[in-house]
């Protein structure tokens, strides 16, 4: 089940009504996912910092049994901080997006800041 997580610190009432709809529509449609799988679940009013100010920003997490990996998470990430820049009005610099892949894949985690996309192998993200 593709679960996007986005925390922010952009106040609920600035999120347009369709952010969830429009989000998990994107989501279904870069991992290939069937819609009805997909969960979002924004946290605004965050209390956050980000290089010293609270200016807006975020930092999410996309989890998925498959279709994730180092070469599908850059198309994924600029689908993605598209969408948040576009919609809350987030600067691409101040995203931060991580990806896991299926632990049971035994595949690796990866970290990714769009335009600069760092891997991180050893990144254990998946908690049970």
């Amino acid at each position: 089940m593709p679960t996007l997580v986005l925390n922010t610190n952009v106040s609920k009432d600035k999120i347009p009504e369709d952010f969830l709809k429009n989000t998990a529509k994107l989501v279904a449609e870069v991992l290939k996912k069937p819609i009805s799988y997909v969960v979002v679940h924004v946290n605004p009013d965050q209390m956050m910092s980000w290089a010293g100010t609270s200016d807006p920003c975020a930092v999410g997490t996309l989890g998925s049994i498959g279709n994730l990996g180092t070469s599908q998470n850059v198309k994924i990430s600029k689908v993605l901080f598209d969408h948040v820049k576009d919609n809350l009005g987030i600067k691409s610099d101040r995203l931060l997006y991580f990806s896991t892949c299926s632990c049971g894949e035994q595949e690796y985690s990866t970290a990714n800041i769009y335009n600069n996309i760092l891997t991180y192998p050893n990144l254990e993200l998946c908690h049970f």
